[in-house]
């Protein structure tokens, strides 16, 4: 049997060559290796490098600044100026024990007004820190003693009712120094953020 294209080229299974044959093979297997071969480079250097992708980029916002404040603040140093007063030991020495023995329950130190009422949880505004010294009884609160740091004079005051005026009391002086360098870093980090906000 016969097969013809164009009646110019027979082909019949028995015209082939051995050797074309097998030089037909060894060109198909080494197209095939070779295609193995890229695949397995190509595994290879995805492992070692990775692909890389398209970048993600996000605009960079302006940073939020939240003021940082001394771990001391300055009404802390203010109560440490009147608790350590001598003045402060002398009205409460004994106290406690005459108001329980009154029916009373305890005393405690309370700040009434401040520069930063709000920050400082005092109860009104003033230029000035205001204490006062109280009694807790279980129907009432009794303020007994009122004191007074003025931050611009630097000095501590005790409210005397019969003058109905604060006067001079000593105090440990020492705590002027930490008190300064509170209310100066705690002013320019204020004024700081403060600036920063109308930016």
């Amino acid at each position: 049997m016969i097969i013809t294209m164009n009646n110019l080229f027979p082909i019949q299974p028995y015209n082939f060559k051995p050797f074309t044959l097998i030089a037909a093979c060894i060109v198909l297997c080494i197209i095939a290796c070779t295609e193995k071969h890229k695949e397995t480079i190509e595994n290879k250097v995805n492992t070692v490098m990775p692909k890389q992708t398209k970048s993600i980029s996000t605009p960079i916002e302006k940073p939020t600044i939240v003021p940082v404040l001394p771990k001391g603040s300055c009404i802390a140093v203010v109560k440490e100026m009147v608790i350590s007063s001598p003045r402060y030991k002398e009205v409460t020495k004994g106290l406690n024990e005459a108001i329980v023995k009154n029916g009373g329950q305890c005393f405690g130190v309370s700040l009434e007004k401040s520069p930063y009422p709000k920050k400082d949880k005092a109860w009104g505004y003033a230029k000035t820190y205001d204490f006062v010294i109280y009694e807790k009884y279980t129907d009432r609160q009794l303020n007994t003693v009122r004191f007074r740091f003025d931050p611009r004079t630097k000095q501590l005051r005790e409210y005397d009712p019969i003058l109905d005026a604060y006067k001079p009391i000593a105090f440990n002086k020492k705590l002027l120094l930490q008190y300064d360098s509170l209310s100066i870093l705690t002013q320019s980090v204020v004024l700081q953020s403060k600036t920063n906000l109308n930016k």
